[in-house]
């Protein structure tokens, strides 16, 4: 039974994932056996993610990202022609072996991150709820999940609008589910997407003033520096800031990520930088603050 973050950090399965992830790595360089050996551990880890201690992880959706995260790499090993083909035939087979996409509420996503987070938001945001004339900013939009439950849910009035930046270009396929996504909702003519350099887009917003913020996947600690304190000068006077990840290093699937990835450093900089300017509102996975 797999009792902890470090132990799963610890599986052939995350092994392989970190190391084919390197960008220095050759592919060419993967062994049949050593894929063969992946998939055992896959299948070995995504069973017991079953059995993973509620109170160490809170996300009902571990599994199932698990599931994408091991499938999508599997998907791109399948182009390594130098694998053997018995082993090409198992990475098929391993990857075929259910939908690389869940359906929620006609929406379709590869990753789910956020749905656990819904009854914080859902306490946090209250007051904006169904409110007039919202101006909000995500930064760091994926696929449309906390977008689509941030238009049905808090910004429900049609005079709201909602601005998404994320990394990812405007033909990449995180880009293209978050459009359909946001097009099966019919809440596309609300939302500003906006894709490039999360830094140089904030930038380009000053004299806006929003309403409030949340702030999501962001990737490396540099942006954890920099972005919270470029947003900040984004945010009314008592506005609302929603920071996720400020527990990220416990997270399970922190695991898999790069050693760059340090978001405590950048969210613990900025609430050091304007300790007279905000009430604390929330203090766990994710930092909520109101701006005075």
């Amino acid at each position: 039974m797999l009792s902890s973050a470090e132990e799963i950090s610890h599986t052939p399965a995350i092994a392989l994932v970190r190391k084919v992830w390197d960008p220095s790595f050759d592919r060419s360089l993967l062994s049949g056996a050593e894929v063969s050996e992946w998939i055992a551990s896959a299948e070995t880890l995504i069973s017991g993610v079953d059995k993973f201690p509620s109170e160490l992880e809170p996300d009902w959706t571990l599994k199932q990202n698990y599931i994408s995260l091991f499938k999508n790499m599997a998907s791109s090993l399948v182009h390594c022609r130098t694998l053997p083909r018995n082993a090409l035939c198992e990475l098929n087979r391993f990857s075929n072996t259910a939908p690389l996409f869940f359906n929620t509420n006609g929406c379709f996503y590869a990753f789910d991150l956020f749905t656990s987070r819904i009854p914080a938001w859902r306490e946090d945001l209250a007051w904006y709820a169904g409110r007039p004339n919202l101006r909000v900013l995500e930064i760091g939009s994926f696929e449309g999940l906390a977008s689509v439950w941030l238009l049905r849910n808090i910004l429900t009035d049609e005079t709201c609008r909602l601005v998404s930046i994320g990394r990812y270009e405007i033909d990449s396929w995180p880009t293209l589910t978050y459009q359909r996504n946001l097009n099966s909702q019919d809440v596309q003519k609300r939302v500003s997407i906006h894709r490039g350099s999360l830094s140089e887009i904030l930038t380009s917003f000053d004299g806006l003033l929003f309403d409030f913020i949340c702030i999501d996947h962001l990737l490396t600690t540099s942006e954890f520096l920099e972005l919270p304190l470029l947003a900040w000068k984004l945010l009314k006077t008592g506005g609302v800031m929603i920071i996720d990840d400020h527990l990220l290093s416990s997270h399970p699937i922190y695991s898999v990520m790069s050693p760059l990835c340090k978001p405590e450093a950048g969210i613990d900089r900025l609430l050091s930088t304007h300790q007279t300017e905000y009430v604390l509102l929330r203090d766990a996975y994710h930092m909520a603050v109101r701006k005075v």
